[in-house]
């Protein structure tokens, strides 16, 4: 399987990692930063093509999947025109930042081939695993979940786009609380209000 990655900050090298874990080939990295990416690729030692534009990256490479590592704010295009050409993606959370980008996230889902994920890598921890079989099969009448971790001060300042609606969506909801949120819906299903 040919993936590539786009996006190289911090967390690409979680999903470098794990693409090669699994036996599979990085065909391509893509940043707007050139150096950046081939700095990301000589840290991994991956001889592949490094590209500034993530469609010219998939309409050269055709990847078999790409992961998406950038702002949030840029997942809902890439995904759109990966799916669009059928292209199996898996996106760093959120999917999206509003409400509008959903619904065309949904409406791209549909009409190609290609799977598509969100990574909330959570879930897969034994401790929730565990706490999800707990509650499997249970009625449940409620729930309340507590997020008891944070971002610093030099998090939110690591990138202009961070903690802004514009390009994360939002703050903490979106961006921490969001694992926890998925946690419960994924064990407990939708909320009903």
């Amino acid at each position: 399987m040919k993936v590539c990655i786009i996006g190289t900050g911090a967390i690409s090298g979680n999903h470098i990692s794990a693409v090669l874990a699994a036996g599979e080939e990085i065909a391509a990295l893509c940043d707007i930063s050139s150096d950046k990416a081939r700095k990301k690729a000589s840290e991994f030692g991956l001889i592949c093509p490094v590209f500034t534009d993530y469609k010219a990256m998939i309409d050269m490479i055709r990847p078999d999947a790409v992961h998406i590592c950038t702002p949030h704010y840029l997942h809902a295009e890439m995904v759109k025109y990966a799916l669009s050409r059928n292209v199996a993606v898996l996106s760093e959370k959120p999917a999206c930042i509003n409400a509008e980008q959903l619904r065309a996230l949904k409406e791209a889902h549909e009409k190609s081939s290609a799977p598509y994920g969100v990574c909330f890598q959570n879930r897969y921890l034994d401790v929730n695993r565990e706490a999800r079989s707990l509650v499997a099969g249970a009625k449940v009448f409620g729930a309340s979940g507590v997020v008891l971790w944070n971002r610093d001060e030099k998090y939110y300042a690591s990138g202009e786009w961070r903690g802004t609606w514009d390009g994360e969506g939002g703050g903490v909801l979106i961006n921490q609380s969001v694992h926890t949120l998925d946690l419960m819906t994924d064990a407990l299903g939708a909320p009903v209000s």
